[in-house]
């Protein structure tokens, strides 16, 4: 087992315990790799979680009010969108600005997202294999939950803050499809990306068993 590197403050700015685990598996990579004789210096490992993005995986790209984007189009990112959602604004109402595609499983994907949504807005995606908003529009009904069906993506974006003013609480746009930057453009463009820092510290290795069977699994399959 490769021999833990002195990690004394490490900021991480992606949102989400997963991100955490990802970080993990970074860190416990650098090390192996120092084992084979790469020259990694600490200061660009810290510097490099740090400054780490990932545009649409639980993007914090407006405060005022607060936006999420999200292009997770699968329950296992359904579920993940929820946990986080319901994690950080566990007080808020939140209305939902979403679009899929037709071929995804979007059934147990909307079943997921349906324990964070107060309210609905659904676009349609520009893609051939999209699912009309009209016809997400009819399933998420059954929910009991508003739901507002618009012909683009501005349109939804404007929905989801009339919405928002409406509930007059921090709301929350997830887009679950895979043209992101049409949600982040259609407010105007003028919107911030944002993500809180957060400190790991250096009991990141709170999940040894699991990064101690990934330096096996690595040094297996990938470095041999």
């Amino acid at each position: 087992m490769a021999e833990s590197a002195d990690y004394v403050l490490l900021v991480l700015a992606l949102l989400g315990d997963h991100q955490l685990r990802n970080a993990a598996v970074v860190l416990e990579t650098v090390e192996v790799l120092r084992k084979r004789g790469w020259r990694l210096e600490q200061e660009d490992v810290e510097h490099g979680l740090y400054a780490t993005v990932w545009p649409a995986r639980f993007e914090l790209i407006s405060t005022e009010p607060p936006f999420v984007v999200d292009g997770g189009h699968n329950p296992q990112c359904a579920r993940i969108v929820t946990d986080n959602l319901l994690r950080y604004f566990p007080d808020s109402r939140r209305v939902l600005l979403v679009g899929v595609l037709a071929d995804k499983d979007y059934p147990a994907l909307f079943e997921i997202l349906n324990e964070a949504a107060d309210a609905w807005v659904c676009v349609t995606p520009e893609s051939d294999r999209a699912l009309p908003a009209a016809e997400l529009g009819k399933l998420l009904e059954k929910t009991g939950k508003p739901v507002t069906v618009c012909a683009s993506i501005p349109e939804g974006v404007e929905a989801a803050r009339e919405a928002m003013e409406e509930i007059e609480k921090k709301t929350f746009g997830t887009p679950v499809f895979e043209h992101e930057a049409n949600a982040r453009t259609a407010g105007g463009g003028d919107w911030d990306i944002m993500a809180e820092a957060r400190v790991l510290g250096g009991d990141h290795r709170v999940d040894a068993t699991v990064v101690n069977a990934l330096e096996e699994k690595l040094m297996e399959e990938l470095f041999m």
